[in-house]
């Protein structure tokens, strides 16, 4: 300090002189600080000094937020003793009683100028979780409802429609011809009766996508829309992928039942996939014989909007919101052809895997079938049928041998747990030749 003739050996001597700053401005469009006025001793975050001349004048540069300087006409007085010491112009550091800057250190050689904000950061934070909480409020609250049992429709429609083995004349007819499905019963001596099914696999998708017949309705999507028509039955409209997966893995409570990303998106694309599938049942035929209440069902395979809401208290932005009865579980309703399985059943040692998914609901499906005696369905289900229908395929011979003894092998994990669960007494395998062909289901 050449006014005084004092040295000040640290920077809190230099606070320790600050009594009074003033500022009017506003935000700054470049980052040029100060301009000395005339011949200053300064003192840098290191401890040393430097004297800037009146006739060089020193531009410094920061690399601070635009926030942290404000455009200035006035000045900032440092006041000591009612002398001036150094009149710095041009930029300020804007001090209101809301916001308190900390300036961290001064380099006037050229180097930073840093500006710590730290209340304004917490401000910021502050306003963005306000409007946050703001956005959820205004977003659907749901409680989801968890069902007890899980719903399957049983009709020969659904099983064609499904079913990668009988549905490729539906494909052929797609979007132009009705499809004729016997409906009546096996051996039946009666009248043969005919259900009309119409289906368009190429309604526009959302963002521009189509289903081709490469892009097939497959056996796990007929597990997707299954778990839907569950929730649905059990009192939800709104239905994520989450609930989806809770419910096909059997344990709607269990943590340990994580949904893994690519199992999230495979859903997903199942369930928006069906959004844009459109059917038609015409079951008039089936009216009078069955006692139905109603002989046409059409609209959307699931008649659904995308919506983001609040479920169960957690922000979910991939969720379906049923707008409309599903046309082929009313189908099933009407007929009286829905089975119901304990939730339980569907908790087992296997990951959930699309494949293991429809395994397990192949064989319960075919459980379910046998204990019906009305169904007259044989006890012995063949390995060969469950390959095709699980669509099992490999490089060689060898890679599909192991493969297909895989599948066995899941199979008799599965027939052991519901045997232990009395769904079934027991079971054993039958061979052809070398090769295990079928097993036999005791009920």
């Amino acid at each position: 300090d050449t006014t005084h003739n004092k040295t000040y050996n640290n920077t809190s001597d230099i606070v320790d002189m600050v009594d009074m700053v003033s500022v009017t401005s506003a935000m700054p469009d470049t980052k040029t600080v100060a301009k000395t006025t005339k011949s200053t001793s300064v003192v840098t975050d290191s401890g040393s000094f430097y004297d800037i001349p009146a006739e060089a004048p020193v531009e410094t540069h920061v690399e601070a937020s635009a926030e942290a300087l404000i455009d200035a006409e006035a000045s900032i007085d440092v006041v000591h003793d009612g002398a001036i010491d150094a009149q710095v112009s041009e930029r300020t550091v804007p001090v209101t009683p809301e916001i308190v800057y900390d300036l961290d250190y001064v380099d006037y050689a050229g180097e930073v100028i840093e500006l710590v904000h730290e209340q304004e950061a917490e401000k910021a934070e502050g306003t963005e979780e306000s409007s946050q909480e703001l956005s959820q409020r205004n977003l659907p609250q749901v409680i989801s409802k968890k069902p007890t049992h899980f719903k399957m429709g049983t009709t020969k429609v659904e099983n064609t429609l499904f079913d990668p083995i009988k549905n490729e004349s539906i494909y052929e007819a797609t979007g132009t011809n009705d499809v004729k499905i016997n409906v009546s019963r096996r051996n039946s001596q009666k009248k043969r009766i005919d259900t009309l099914l119409y289906i368009d696999f190429n309604a526009a998708k959302e963002n521009g996508l189509t289903i081709s017949n490469e892009d097939r309705i497959t056996p796990y999507d007929r597990e997707i829309y299954n778990a839907v028509a569950t929730l649905v039955a059990a009192g939800n409209e709104h239905i994520s992928p989450n609930m989806i997966f809770q419910l096909l893995s059997g344990n709607t409570s269990d943590e340990r039942n994580k949904m893994s990303e690519e199992t999230r998106e495979k859903i997903i694309k199942s369930v928006y996939k069906m959004r844009s599938t459109i059917i038609r049942i015409n079951a008039t035929a089936e009216v009078k014989a069955c006692m139905m209440a109603e002989g046409i069902f059409e609209g959307y395979l699931i008649p659904a909007t995308r919506v983001e809401i609040i479920l169960n208290g957690q922000r979910v932005k991939d969720c379906i919101r049923i707008i409309d009865p599903l046309p082929l579980f009313s189908y099933a309703s009407n007929k009286n052809q829905i089975a119901s399985i304990d939730i339980s059943l569907l908790d087992t040692p296997l990951n959930n895997t699309p494949e293991n998914i429809e395994l397990k609901a192949y064989l319960l499906r075919r459980i379910l079938s046998i204990l019906n005696a009305k169904n007259r369905m044989r006890d012995a289900i063949r390995y060969d049928t469950l390959y095709e229908y699980l669509r099992i395929s490999a490089a060689t011979k060898d890679s599909l041998k192991h493969k297909r003894k895989q599948i066995r092998d899941k199979v008799k994990i599965l027939l052991e747990l519901w045997k232990n669960t009395r769904l079934i007494k027991g079971y054993s395998e039958e061979k052809e030749g070398r090769i295990f062909a079928k097993v036999i289901i005791y009920c």
